[in-house]
């Protein structure tokens, strides 16, 4: 009712974009572990737009968060910027734009780390009232003469999580390390710090981490999860697949421990239980790419290439920014010996991820079997 009549003052000449930056999972497919609300957060949300720059009846593939920004810009009348990292949404919009401007930023300087600073009493414990008003806080969180105390492990605990969504997950782990000195019984800043050990490559840290956490809470599935993980980069994939069905037994229904296992098993060549693996994550979760992903992947080490497309063509219209889906597709466009096409997936993996080793090395093939030697000489980006 509200959004109708939001839209009833706004007259039939508004533009309108309407967003959320996730859903939620029901039913079955609600994680058992660690479950809460935020646990509960499924990344797929919605998009939808009206308006004269709209095109009606349209559907959008693959949108990200990222994507609103330059796609608000462009329907407002102005470029968007070379800089950002999502796309505008060409498809819902009657007139894209034709060009872009190189940035909107008015510094050279690259950004650098918010600092932590001291908090007012009064004016914290408001703001986390709001929050616990908007259920993203449990009521205790503004109760007794701490509260002050709690919103500085608070801004401490986002700024870590903000470190990771922004690759620094380096110094995450530093952050993630204080809060467990200050909070050694608090499992999910256990978790958050074994994960960032991880993501930093820091495999000894991580695996000292997720054995604490096994320690303090005997069986708790996070900590199987993180060591299958760890396995997984060292490849023992014997040990890999054992802490991953630790967590099955924990979570029989989770459509991630499933990609995971099936992840394993294509490593470890094992394609049927591959398959099995990530079909049963679509069952429980029909929208996940990964595992549409993962199908992909599978088909292809088969040498199923129609199947491979079809599963590769599913996972990019669930979310597009999944370079690997982009290369399964151009890999399984190539064995069916269609390759211009193939050299245009490719390409979309690359401008996705530029420095992706294994789309190179596509496209400088490509390159060879389509006797177009100018894309092997296209500049490429190597990972620091």
């Amino acid at each position: 009712m509200m959004l109708q009549r939001l839209l009833e003052l706004a007259g039939e000449e508004t533009n309108v974009l309407l967003v959320s930056d996730h859903g939620y999972f029901h039913d079955q497919r609600r994680p058992r572990i660690d479950a809460d609300p935020q646990t509960w957060h499924r990344s797929h949300g919605i998009a939808v737009a009206a308006g004269p720059a709209i095109r009606a009846g349209e559907r959008l593939w693959g949108g990200t968060l990222l994507d609103v920004a330059p796609t608000a810009l462009s329907i407002l009348g102005l470029l968007p910027a070379q800089d950002m990292n999502g796309r505008v949404w060409t498809e819902l919009l009657s007139h894209p734009p034709t060009a872009t401007v190189p940035t909107y930023e008015q510094s050279d300087q690259s950004r650098t780390e918010v600092p932590l600073t001291n908090l007012n009493v009064a004016s914290d414990r408001a703001a986390m009232q709001q929050l616990v008003d908007l259920g993203y806080l449990d009521a205790s969180a503004v109760a007794g003469a701490n509260a002050a105390k709690q919103a500085a492990t608070l801004q401490k605990y986002n700024l870590a999580i903000s470190l990771v969504d922004e690759g620094n997950a380096s110094r995450a782990a530093q952050l993630f390390d204080e809060l467990a000195a200050e909070h050694p019984d608090d499992l999910q800043v256990l978790v958050h710090r074994a994960t960032s050990f991880a993501i930093a490559g820091d495999l000894d840290r991580a695996r000292a981490a997720a054995q604490d956490i096994a320690a303090k809470s005997p069986g708790h599935p996070r900590s199987y999860l993180i060591l299958g993980s760890l396995d997984l980069q060292e490849r023992n994939f014997d040990s890999a697949i054992q802490h991953f069905r630790a967590v099955g037994q924990v979570a029989p229904d989770d459509a991630g421990i499933q990609c995971r296992l099936g992840q394993v098993y294509l490593l470890s060549r094992e394609l049927d239980s591959a398959k099995k693996c990530f079909g049963r994550a679509i069952e429980l979760d029909a929208d996940l790419a990964i595992a549409h992903d993962g199908l992909s992947e599978t088909a292809l080490l088969a040498r199923d290439y129609p199947a491979a497309q079809e599963h590769a063509l599913d996972a990019i219209a669930l979310t597009y920014f999944l370079p690997r889906a982009h290369l399964h597709l151009a890999e399984a466009l190539r064995g069916q010996g269609e390759l211009d096409q193939a050299v245009t997936a490719v390409d979309i993996c690359l401008r996705l991820a530029p420095t992706f080793a294994a789309a190179q090395k596509l496209l400088r093939e490509l390159a060879i079997q389509t006797g177009r030697p100018e894309l092997a000489m296209l500049p490429m980006k190597v990972a620091p």
